[in-house]
């Protein structure tokens, strides 16, 4: 726990970073669970359809997230979220 409670702050840090992408509509959690919640439009909160999902989450994020360092778990059983849990 002592790691995770002086690690905390970083790792929010840069999560909080991605919100400068159109695409972040929120980025919530706690100590190394976090999600980060993907929108159509910021304003309106409006979600992607199924077939955006699959594109954005396999065909783009899962890359991208991984060049900038980040091991992730993409889930698109509702709206679209990327769920990180570092060890």
């Amino acid at each position: 726990m002592q790691n995770v409670s002086r690690n905390e702050g970083a790792l929010r840090e840069m999560l909080d970073s991605l919100r400068d992408l159109p695409i972040v509509g929120d980025v919530r959690g706690a100590g190394y669970f976090h999600a980060i919640e993907l929108v159509k439009d910021k304003v309106t909160k409006e979600t992607f359809d199924d077939a955006e999902s699959e594109h954005l989450l396999r065909g783009f994020l899962s890359g991208e997230l991984y060049r900038r360092g980040l091991i992730c778990r993409t889930d698109d059983r509702g709206d679209p979220i990327v769920q990180l849990s570092p060890p």
